[in-house]
């Protein structure tokens, strides 16, 4: 109860500001935004985001949480049942601030992650897969070889590989290496400033548990295990508490 009174205490603050806030804020905001799926607050923030462009703030980071506020927003969408158009548009616009600070390893990993959603919302449109393919995977690609240990990479390369056909170099172990990878990565992560990216072990966690319960042959108890420890160290994520971890309990009980 006390995060979420917290948050609706950020967002109050939000409303009641307009130009700049702090950077450090608008990320905590972001952040919690993103956790408590509020869409509507993630648009407001990229908005007021606005106010740090040009700022004396490293401006590649600006850029990477920008584009963050609207990837999150439509990650949260999928969950929410948003039009394509209107997801198109979100990760669109969120390719866009990432594409800024080009030199940025989380920014290309970030870009990497809303191509791949593009490409497969619209799989069944051949031109716009031969768009956004071959440039998420050069973005995977070329992070791969910079990102030496990014729990980010990890993240987003462990979808890629669930997906991808064994006999192309993918299938299910292979994720859920990646995302073992990934936990192991994040206790390694060297202190940074604030606006520095740090975020993945919870999201590892949720991966975890989601490719758990949709593998071919499911674990519901390790889904379950690995969706608690993510709730643990986000107790208040809209998705896990609210959607994921429903899910895993109702298909223990239809055993």
């Amino acid at each position: 109860m006390r995060s979420r009174i917290t948050y609706l205490v950020g967002l109050i603050a939000l409303a009641a500001v307009s130009g700049a806030q702090s950077f450090d804020k608008l990320i905590a905001d972001v952040r919690a935004a993103d956790y408590h799926g509020d869409r509507a607050a993630l648009e407001k923030l990229f908005t007021a985001s606005e106010s740090l462009v040009g700022s004396k703030e490293p401006q590649d980071w600006v850029h990477y949480w920008r584009g963050f506020a609207l990837w999150r927003k439509a990650i949260n969408g999928f969950n929410d049942g948003i039009g394509i158009d209107e997801q198109t548009n979100d990760l669109t616009r969120a390719c866009n601030e990432f594409e800024k600070p080009s030199s940025l390893t989380d920014s290309k990993i970030a870009e990497a992650a809303c191509l791949m959603s593009l490409t497969f919302m619209h799989q069944s449109e051949a031109d716009k897969v031969k768009l956004w393919l071959p440039k998420f995977m050069g973005l995977l690609n070329d992070a791969e070889k910079e990102a030496q240990g990014n729990p980010r990479f990890y993240w987003v390369k462990g979808p890629e590989l669930w997906y991808m056909p064994k006999s192309r170099g993918g299938g299910e172990d292979l994720a859920f290496a990646a995302y073992q990878k990934g936990l192991e990565a994040c206790k390694k992560q060297p202190k940074s400033p604030f606006y520095v990216a740090t975020w993945g072990e919870p999201e590892l966690l949720m991966n975890l548990a989601w490719s758990e319960l949709h593998r071919k042959e499911p674990d519901l108890k390790a889904a379950r295990n690995y969706a608690k420890k993510a709730l643990k160290i986000v107790p208040d994520w809209h998705y896990v508490r609210d959607i994921l971890l429903p899910q895993i309990e109702a298909a223990m009980k239809s055993k």
